[in-house]
């Protein structure tokens, strides 16, 4: 297509483990790549798109913990800080769902595991990729196997 710009080679890598992904499902052959990690789904408790990340994230063998974030965005440097360090000793990697943009830098900053900015919602960047996994996968099978190779890039 003319005027198109080819994929990063990030996002030719990110479509090619989805579709691995997509296929290992499809075929009844789940892949637990992550067992033995654990994550953190932080933000509210209530969030739409926390299912989709948590099924992502279990489906790959994962535990995933979701954690209230409903008081984050007050907290002191010294809370925050003190925060990190227990994330940084009870997860593999911290997702951040429906926080704002200056809490999630300052908790990214602080914390010593990979901290995800929503990758479980539908707003995400890589959200737009779904259609690009396979021909044959739903939408939602689409986005689950991006979330998964998006989790297996930070920490897999």
């Amino acid at each position: 297509m003319a005027g198109t710009a080819p994929p990063s080679p990030d996002t030719t890598r990110l479509l090619a483990t989805a579709r691995v992904l997509y296929l290992s499902a499809r075929t009844g052959t789940p892949q637990p790549l992550l067992r033995g990690k654990h994550v953190a789904l932080l933000g509210p408790v209530d969030a739409a798109d926390a299912g989709l990340f948590v099924e992502a994230a279990a489906a790959l063998g994962a535990q995933v913990s979701r954690v209230d974030a409903s008081a984050l965005g007050e907290a002191d440097d010294a809370a925050l800080q003190r925060l990190a360090r227990a994330f940084g000793h009870l997860y593999d990697a911290v997702e951040c769902q429906a926080l704002p943009a200056p809490v999630v830098r300052r908790l990214a900053a602080l914390v010593t595991v990979p901290v995800l900015d929503g990758i479980g919602s539908a707003r995400h960047p890589s959200a737009a990729l779904a259609t690009l996994v396979a021909g044959d996968a739903t939408p939602a099978e689409a986005r689950r196997a991006l979330v998964q190779a998006q989790l297996l890039a930070a920490i897999g």
